[in-house]
């Protein structure tokens, strides 16, 4: 179709479309019938002086004329209830009214400036609405889908992104996600994407999980206007607490966190692998890896709630092995797992089997005494039969740091009143670091006060150990003012190496630090 001419009103003007250019925008939106449609008009460089055209299958259907001895634009639009006309000195946007099948067509945007006139052409045709085909629920990260009414596995703690969706749909379908009380969430906006004449619209929103959030119900609402009823999808968080800690130990000795076992040849050998404080339980599995091949041990099993926290669970695995000369050097892996494998984790330790017969480490001063300034020989002596000669000398030291924390490991310091609620379990932590060989550890508390003891670990740090040993106080209004101490005691304490916030008491042949870092106050 040849170009109509259109009046031109800037004759004599100075020109400012000499090398201008004009284009539609590419379309954001699709045009949907019973919606209303934009259409945009875009022009380069920018022009105050301008006379701006819109034509639907040649017809006028809108006007805008600017100057910049105008203090404003005026616009012409004969039919307002169909036709909205917006611009500026960079574009013109005409909005079709509730789109319907005599809206098809061509539409031509007409600028016009002393140097004449630039014209752009868009064909419009509108699109029938339809809901969407179909809704889904999915896990952002991984893009795993999931059905209607599922168990979405997620841990507390740790944020979850998650994803309502909704696709082929025309106008987009509106998501909504309702959740239950108490959630921590942020929500995300919609976005709506075109695909092949479609609409793809997504909706997130990030959890951050309790373990009082396991158990609720969470639901996406998807509404559009050609659906006789709103879509409800629905799913369950099954939050999963991991363990505090997984040990493995030789079983009846320290609960520590070893890499190496010493084990004695032919001699029946209990090792335990522990995890402390998980929900649901987990289930442990003992493998013995060598360098080629890796075998499978049957382990019995036992559950109880924990002694941190009784909505979670403790639990141990317990094999016994007769380990020979072919098991030296290889390792007992513990693997751990939740759910099977949500959550999967592996702890090892090294065998070092020693021969049965004749093993024995001697140390001998000989026939002198130390005296000072003088040379003094220790020698260490060890059968032949010892299959690990690898001897390290190491003196005796006192604790140097005694701690007490919390359960969100906050530092307790000496001598405080700390603010508790009656009836609520309270974890407190006694630490003692760098001891050879391990301090004790006791928890004095008042008779009457709720509590309960866990063993003493001690963990090797370097060439000195951390030792540990946790109360848990569950105090009731009686127990108002009431104090509780941390003794640490060991064989050679030194004056010199006590922590400033420590009081030294004699006990027996060594000493003891004291830290009370608790007066209580029972709301």
């Amino acid at each position: 179709m040849k170009e109509k001419i259109l009046p031109n009103p800037f004759a004599g003007s100075p020109s400012a479309l000499s090398s201008a250019t004009i284009s539609f925008r590419p379309r954001q939106t699709l045009p949907v019938k019973g919606e209303d449609f934009t259409m945009t008009c875009i022009y380069s460089p920018p022009s105050n002086y301008r006379a701006v055209y819109w034509r639907h299958k040649g017809i006028q259907v809108a006007y805008e004329l600017c100057s910049s001895m105008m203090s404003s634009c005026t616009t012409s639009v004969p039919n307002p209830t169909k036709y909205t006309l917006l611009g500026d000195d960079r574009s013109t946007s005409l909005t079709i009214i509730n789109l319907t099948t005599g809206d098809n067509g061509r539409y031509t945007c007409d600028v016009l400036n002393l140097d004449g006139q630039r014209s752009a052409n868009e064909q419009l045709e509108a699109l029938n609405p339809v809901p969407p085909a179909r809704v889904f629920v999915s896990d952002t990260q991984s893009g795993w889908q999931y059905l209607n009414y599922a168990n979405i596995s997620i841990t507390a703690g740790d944020p979850y992104n998650i994803t309502c969706g909704a696709n082929r749909a025309r106008p987009p379908a509106v998501l909504q996600w309702l959740l239950p009380e108490g959630v921590t969430v942020v929500h995300q906006d919609q976005s709506d994407d075109i695909q092949d004449g479609y609409y793809t619209s997504r909706k997130s929103l990030t959890i951050t999980p309790t373990r009082n959030d396991h158990g609720k119900i969470i639901s996406c609402i998807v509404s559009h206007q050609d659906l006789q009823r709103t879509i409800r999808y629905l799913v369950t968080l099954n939050v999963r607490v991991l363990p505090t800690s997984v040990l493995l130990f030789l079983t009846g000795g320290n609960q520590s966190l070893s890499t190496i076992l010493y084990v004695q040849e032919d001699s029946p050998t209990s090792i335990t692998c522990k995890s402390i404080g998980s929900f649901p339980a987990t289930e442990l599995s003992f493998w013995l890896v060598g360098d080629l091949d890796r075998t499978s041990i049957h382990a019995n099993v036992s559950r109880s709630r924990s002694v941190l926290d009784d909505s979670l669970f403790d639990t141990e695995s317990t094999i016994t092995i007769m380990p020979d000369v072919t098991n030296h050097g290889m390792h007992i892996l513990c693997s751990f797992d939740i759910d099977d494998a949500l959550f999967v984790k592996v702890v090892a330790v090294r065998l070092i089997v020693y021969e049965t017969e004749g093993f024995g480490v001697l140390i001998n001063r000989g026939k002198y005494l130390p005296v000072i300034g003088e040379d003094f020989t220790l020698v260490c002596t060890y059968t032949l039969h010892a299959r690990n000669k690898e001897i390290t000398w190491q003196k005796d030291a006192p604790p140097s740091v005694i701690i007490v924390t919390d359960r969100s490991s906050r530092l307790c310091s000496d001598n405080t009143t700390r603010t508790i609620i009656a009836g609520e379990p309270n974890v407190l932590t006694c630490t003692a670091s760098e001891a050879r060989p391990p301090a004790v550890l006791n928890w004095i508390v008042p008779d009457h006060l709720t509590s309960n003891h866990q063993d003493q670990t001690d963990v090797v740090k370097g060439n000195s150990y951390t030792s540990r040993k946790v109360v848990t106080i569950t105090p009731s209004a009686s127990d108002q003012g009431k104090h509780i101490s941390c003794f640490a005691s060991h064989q050679i304490l030194q004056t010199d190496l006590l922590p400033s916030n420590t009081t030294i008491f004699q006990s027996g042949n060594g000493k003891d630090y004291q830290i009370s870092p608790t007066v209580i106050y029972v709301q």
